[in-house]
């Protein structure tokens, strides 16, 4: 009974949100510093008011942005890539037709050189995304094709498709070394049912699809994925789903939601991983 009751407390203040503890980062910190080598990445969830934005950074200093956020977030996300000392994106790739994650790309083309756009071929088809973003060239990728994006880090498109009533985009599997990464962008039951015939069962950090929506993330999916760490980007006025906040406290996943935790660096090696909560200021 105590051990329920606790699991119940843990579930209900994941989902319903509390106070971030006290933090000795200094909230006017100007520049964050991964110290990263030539053989090192830093991937970066970063905690935006609403929105999905991940950054990659490689130890020889290109950087890779995967969306880029929601309504009314671009100071936020200038605020951050600034502190990491970003410049130029080497690569946008854009997983969703959403506003959620898309919101702020006009922006970024002003104020940053990009050099290549990239995204599903199927979303782009038969969405409206080319329409919105004005991209005059993007580099499409197909299920099941794997590109080389940074030096030991490629991603495998696990899926590529649109629906305009169902929660479809662009999934990745990223391998580095080691370590397999899972960007889920779509919350569809029938296609997590399809992805369990997939080898996909050594997978460290699961990106959770679409904040967290009741949808996606079914606990057949959880077992066969098997996730050490779980992210869930935070959705303005929206709480992830209780139900898939459950399932992956079931299977004892280290849980990072970024409205309790803020932005989130991951950085990882040949051999290890480690998770770096980023409390900065957040007054946004």
């Amino acid at each position: 009974m105590k051990k329920w009751l606790f699991f119940l407390i843990i579930c209900l203040l994941t989902v319903y949100g509390y106070e971030k503890p006290p933090t000795n980062v200094e909230t006017d910190i100007e520049k964050v510093d991964l110290k990263l080598r030539e053989n090192e990445i830093g991937i970066t969830f970063i905690d935006l008011t609403s929105g999905e934005a991940t950054l990659i950074q490689h130890g020889n200093r290109k950087n890779v942005l995967i969306n880029t956020g929601g309504p009314n977030t671009f100071k936020q996300l200038k605020k951050i890539l600034d502190m990491f000392n970003v410049h130029e994106i080497n690569t946008l790739i854009i997983t969703k037709d959403d506003e959620q994650y898309i919101a702020n790309t006009k922006n970024l083309i002003k104020h940053y050189r990009i050099q290549k756009f990239a995204t599903g071929q199927h979303l782009l088809a038969k969405s409206q995304l080319n329409n919105k973003l004005k991209v005059a060239k993007w580099e499409t990728w197909k299920t099941n094709e794997t590109i080389e994006l940074l030096p030991s880090l490629t991603i495998q498109v696990v899926h590529d498709d649109f629906h305009s009533n169902k929660h479809l985009g662009l999934d990745l599997l990223m391998k580095f070394h080691k370590h397999n990464i899972l960007y889920m962008t779509s919350a569809d039951q029938q296609l997590e049912k399809f992805l369990l015939q997939k080898p996909l069962s050594d997978v460290n950090i699961l990106k959770v699809a679409h904040f967290g929506d009741k949808n996606g993330t079914s606990k057949p999916f959880v077992d066969h994925v098997d996730p050490q760490v779980a992210i869930i980007f935070r959705k303005k006025n929206e709480w992830p789903s209780q139900d898939v906040i459950e399932r992956l406290y079931q299977t004892w996943i280290d849980i990072y939601p970024t409205k309790q935790f803020g932005t989130i660096a991951i950085k990882m090696d040949e051999t290890l991983y480690e998770v770096i909560p980023l409390s900065f200021e957040s007054s946004f």
